[in-house]
């Protein structure tokens, strides 16, 4: 439907290329293309999935999202579970984070850590500073970052749960 055949059988073929006769400078090319293709499957791959669950698809279907995908790709249900709800999250409120993995500025990695790092305390905080947390994960190594991204959330959810729980906004739920 959109030519992703070409893509699979690309990644096969280097998957059984004898890669000792593709030389240093080939294999550095190579991680990188891949490393690339990596980030756009991830991002298209979220995307899907979070449209599938955002619209109800696969609870028509018979199944909740990650149940009906995990038995679909014959995946771990664990894994489906948190590349869906990566997805959820992607679509709102990270939807920037989104689009730099498109770009390839981040990965699933960094992704995967800012959604699980975001509680329901800070979640809107944390959402406003993404673009800024995209802009330092494009010059720091993925240990460093993760590093930051923790002792930031820590400084955001010790402010949230010193603020007395009168002064929250209200929800609407009663």
């Amino acid at each position: 439907m959109f030519g992703m055949g070409e893509v699979v059988e690309g990644c096969r073929r280097v998957a059984k290329t004898d890669l000792g006769a593709v030389g240093d400078d080939g294999l550095g090319v190579l991680v990188g293309e891949l490393t690339a293709a990596r980030s756009a499957l991830d991002a298209a791959e979220l995307a899907v999935l979070g449209e599938l669950d955002a619209m109800g698809v696969c609870d028509r279907w018979g199944s909740p999202t990650t149940m009906w995908v995990a038995g679909e790709t014959r995946s771990c249900r664990a894994t489906v579970a948190t590349r869906v709800r990566v997805a959820a999250k992607l679509r709102y409120p990270f939807g920037d984070v989104a689009l730099a993995l498109a770009a390839g500025t981040v990965t699933f990695d960094h992704a995967r850590t800012l959604v699980h790092a975001a509680n329901p305390r800070m979640i809107d905080q944390l959402a406003d500073l993404q673009v800024t947390l995209i802009e330092r994960a494009a010059d720091r190594p993925f240990a460093v970052w993760r590093s930051e991204l923790s002792a930031l959330v820590e400084l955001l959810d010790a402010t949230a749960r010193s603020t007395p729980i009168a002064s929250w906004p209200a929800t609407g739920c009663t």
